[in-house]
């Protein structure tokens, strides 16, 4: 009998317990004795040419292999259990079922012997980042690939960044609503997350960030997504650079002082404390007057809204990630949707 190879394998196992010891019987006795022991051997025999006919069907089968309780399952429907008894004696069986990670391998030193499959290494984790591994900070690092889904591609952020960056897809829709413009400035660019979005909608992005290391993390992410030949960097305060500047449109995105924002429950212009928010936007106006400020969720709305000036627009939208508002985007000049 042929078992070479299979997911599924039954054991039998056919014991024949002898009755109690009798006298010698006569030849009629010993005939029906025999006649029973061979009908028990049919059956063995039936058995293991069922389990056969079953191999053979799983081997036609796909790959992907079934589940202990289904193999158990096809091979109830194939072998009966058989019970009976004789006059001369007791047969019982035994029926083992394997997992599937179990094969039948025939070789010359052990024919049909089980030998189990060694399963898939599990992929191990990436190991959390020295600036992250913080119990305020993890979140972030769980989220890495909605902060850049070319993270693995080498990504590189600091402590700060983890907390600043702008979420892809909301980075996204803002250069999507930048796209008329030919060149944008990115007045606080960070690590990159809001200019990589600009130089991939955009013509050209003038990235400036007062941090030289801040500058040399959005140049190597740059480079992740292939867009630094369209990003100048400059490392410099954009408060005293922003005269020299020409742009079709600037994002001012100041830090925010850390999450410690969200005890808040109303974050004033005035709470910004690397600049003054109000003469930040008089310069960025300067140089164009199409204008976007990316702001905390709980910002003073009124006080967004008077910077546009009596009788101007502005609109502001609701940036939402992971379903919560995250943030208010205000849109000035041209940027405003003319359907708003």
């Amino acid at each position: 009998m042929d078992m070479d190879s299979t997911n599924v394998a039954t054991e039998a196992v056919v014991e024949i317990v002898p009755g109690p010891a009798k006298e010698q019987r006569p030849p009629q006795k010993r005939r029906e004795r025999v006649r029973n022991s061979i009908g028990v051997l049919v059956e063995t025999l039936r058995i293991f040419e069922a389990v056969r006919e079953a191999a053979e069907e799983e081997e036609q089968k796909e790959q992907s292999p079934k589940t202990s309780e289904d193999e158990a399952e096809v091979l109830e429907d194939k072998i009966q259990i058989l019970s009976d008894s004789t006059s001369s004696g007791r047969v019982t069986r035994k029926r083992k079922f394997f997992s599937s990670n179990l094969i039948l391998q025939s070789d010359s030193t052990s024919p049909g012997r089980g030998t189990r499959q060694r399963k898939p290494r599990k992929k191990k984790k990436k190991k959390v980042p020295e600036e992250v591994d913080h119990p305020n900070l993890l979140k972030y690092w769980s989220r890495r690939y909605q902060l850049f889904s070319k993270f693995d591609g080498g990504i590189q952020l600091d402590q700060e960044s983890w907390f600043s960056v702008t979420p892809e897809e909301i980075a996204k829709h803002v250069a999507e609503r930048c796209r008329q413009c030919d060149v944008v400035v990115d007045a606080f660019c960070g690590a990159g997350g809001n200019t990589i979005q600009f130089a991939l909608n955009c013509r050209r992005v003038i990235a400036v960030d007062i941090d030289p290391a801040k500058i040399l993390l959005a140049a190597n992410n740059a480079r992740v997504y292939g867009v630094q030949d369209k990003i100048e960097f400059i490392c410099a305060d954009f408060m005293q650079v922003a005269a020299s500047l020409k742009a079709d449109a600037i994002f001012l995105s100041p830090p925010w002082g850390g999450p410690d924002y969200t005890q808040k429950q109303v974050f004033n212009l005035e709470d910004l404390s690397c600049v003054d928010a109000k003469e930040m936007f008089k310069v960025a106006k300067a140089v164009s007057e199409n204008v976007v400020m990316y702001m905390p969720r709980n910002t003073n709305r009124k006080q967004l809204m008077s910077l546009a000036g009596v009788g101007n627009l502005v609109e502001i939208e609701q940036s939402v990630f992971r379903g919560k508002v995250v943030a208010l985007t205000a849109y000035f000049g041209k940027l405003i949707d003319s359907n708003f």
